[in-house]
């Protein structure tokens, strides 16, 4: 009797380790899948969305792709879109989970944050500050910006790439936190872009591997995990970066000394809003 409960066991084990990485009927259409992976052999490495566009003239709009025991659904037409994220927005409002954006900005980033409590703050926030008046109120910011890199353009047409760089990092970065950025050489532009380049380095697709659809590789030790020492330089260079010119904001407020960036005006209304520091920053 026990050998056949045991021969059962196994049995019923293998066959759902089997099904592992099946796409289910329910789900939309996709390349074929095998047991365990998935998909995940013919998952491209790098330039996903090449791929992506090329199983989408394939099997339709939507398909799914299946990574080991997980699903994704890719959408590549703006009509499919606007059905599922307008139409359907009661259950497609969320995200996934994104293992990387969260370790890098603590799930903070109102762009890639779930939808949750934080999100509803920041939308908040955003929302109450980003209103016509104030819109209308940092204009002049872009008119002596356009000034400028017309004039840079003209003067070393050589270095356009820069000059439109340093230009819109600088209408940003005005608007933002008060403080502009005459050259592309400027400390904060360098800070900015060498952050930036790290961060799209990290959510890259195919940058790591598939950390949201198995969990199991978050707990890889840091020296056989690049992507983890990774999501820690980007982190540690967009606080430096942020909490820096946030620290400012504040010396101005506190100094009467203000310009009228919106950091300043979310600092005077954080309780308002709810907003802790790392909120802000």
């Amino acid at each position: 009797m026990t050998t056949v409960v045991v021969l059962f066991l196994l049995i019923w084990f293998i066959r759902r380790l089997y099904r592992i990485g099946s796409r289910e009927p329910s789900l939309p259409p996709g390349p074929p899948t095998i047991p365990l992976l998935g998909n995940l052999n013919i998952f491209p490495a790098e330039y996903a969305h090449y791929k992506f566009t090329v199983w989408a003239r394939e099997y339709g709009d939507i398909y799914s792709l299946k990574i080991g025991p997980s699903t994704v659904v890719v959408i590549t037409s703006m009509d499919a879109v606007k059905e599922l994220m307008e139409k359907c927005s009661g259950s497609t409002a969320d995200r996934p989970p994104n293992y990387i954006a969260d370790n890098v900005s603590g799930g903070l980033n109102m762009v890639l944050a779930r939808y949750g409590n934080e999100w509803r703050i920041l939308r908040k926030t955003a929302h109450a500050i980003l209103t016509p008046n104030a819109v209308t109120a940092h204009l002049p910011i872009q008119v002596a910006e356009a000034t400028q890199v017309m004039y840079d353009l003209l003067n070393s047409p050589e270095r356009f790439y820069n000059h439109i760089r340093r230009y819109s990092n600088s209408v940003i970065m005005s608007v933002l936190y008060g403080k502009r950025c005459p050259r592309y050489e400027t400390r904060e532009a360098t800070s900015f872009f060498e952050a930036q380049h790290l961060w799209e380095l990290a959510l890259e697709p195919g940058a790591h591997p598939p950390i949201d659809l198995l969990p199991f590789l978050r707990h890889v030790p840091r020296r056989w995990a690049p992507w983890k020492i990774l999501c820690d330089k980007t982190r540690k260079a967009q606080r430096e970066l942020y909490f820096g010119l946030l620290d400012e904001c504040n010396q101005r407020v506190q100094q009467g000394d203000e310009n009228g960036c919106y950091m300043e005006e979310i600092i005077k209304r954080q309780d308002e809003f709810g907003l802790d520091r790392e909120l802000r920053g």
